[in-house]
């Protein structure tokens, strides 16, 4: 049996051949997903808090942007998904499923489903830590297409309740490269893979102003030639991929900083500029 083949995508992404990538990621690539900032509002967990790259005027206010606007009701949303034709809308913050934020996220699918259409895709990120079987039953009642977890090593588990609900369930994670981090990583892609999950996203590991001060106290570099990609992120990636991917069946999608920084926010502005 030959090896999986590797390819990357003309925004310079990394997926498996005949796999694909998660449908949230295509749209994104497209520039047809809107991005949702719910808030900055979150538990500040132990396992990522670190690293976060949500900046100082959005961290820990309660302030809601859809992509770089803020708004102030939920009409406001409906323009910026018409000014760029939107087909989806993705819904981060903080953390849209902490117990304070729940109430709001699940009003906001619903709003967005019954003004957009049950085509109209829409995903969520959460680190999953209060998330329940029954949060996940509201949040397919409510209309959610796909779900990315960020979970600590404790807290796997959880991933399973989104499990049988209609809803594409994965999870998003930054690949740093240290070596115990990269071991867990793949124990977490067995475990998406045993469970039955879609896909795992895998996103390089990214200097920004908010975290650059920690990721210098812990000794990571900058790529040379780069202004943000973290040395040896995006190396560990690859071979991450070609070392398990003949293992699974799920979705493995690498993006890159130049994807998500540069060829998604491009795409965006075009359609902008149609509309």
């Amino acid at each position: 049996m030959r090896d999986p083949v590797i390819k990357e995508s003309r925004a310079h992404t990394f997926y498996i051949k005949k796999k694909g990538i998660p449908k949230g990621c295509q749209q994104c690539l497209k520039g047809s997903k809107a991005v949702l900032f719910l808030n900055g509002i979150c538990q500040n967990p132990k396992h990522c808090w670190w690293y976060c790259p949500i900046s100082e005027k959005r961290k820990d206010k309660k302030n809601t942007y859809i992509n770089e606007i803020q708004i102030y009701s939920k009409k406001q949303i409906l323009n910026e998904l018409k000014a760029i034709n939107a087909k989806g809308m993705s819904i981060t913050g903080g953390d849209p499923l902490f117990e304070p934020n729940l109430k709001k996220t699940l009003e906001y699918i619903k709003f967005i489903k019954k003004n957009k259409g049950k085509k109209f895709h829409i995903h969520l990120y959460t680190n999953g830590l209060n998330f329940s079987e029954e949060i996940a039953a509201k949040l397919a009642r409510a209309g959610l297409d796909e779900i990315r977890f960020n979970p600590s090593k404790e807290n796997w588990n959880v991933i399973k309740y989104a499990l049988n609900k209609g809803m594409s369930v994965g999870a998003e994670v930054p690949v740093i490269p240290e070596v115990e981090y990269l071991e867990n990583l793949k124990k977490l892609i067995f475990y998406l893979n045993k469970i039955d999950a879609d896909f795992i996203n895998l996103n390089e590991f990214e200097y920004c102003l908010p975290n650059s001060q920690n990721l210098k106290d812990r000794n990571f570099k900058l790529e040379v030639g780069t202004i943000a990609s973290v040395r040896y992120s995006r190396k560990s990636a690859i071979k991450l991929i070609h070392d398990i991917a003949p293992k699974v069946s799920i979705k493995i999608h690498f993006c890159t900083i130049i994807a998500k920084d540069y060829w998604q926010l491009r795409e965006r502005y075009l359609r902008r500029a149609k509309t």
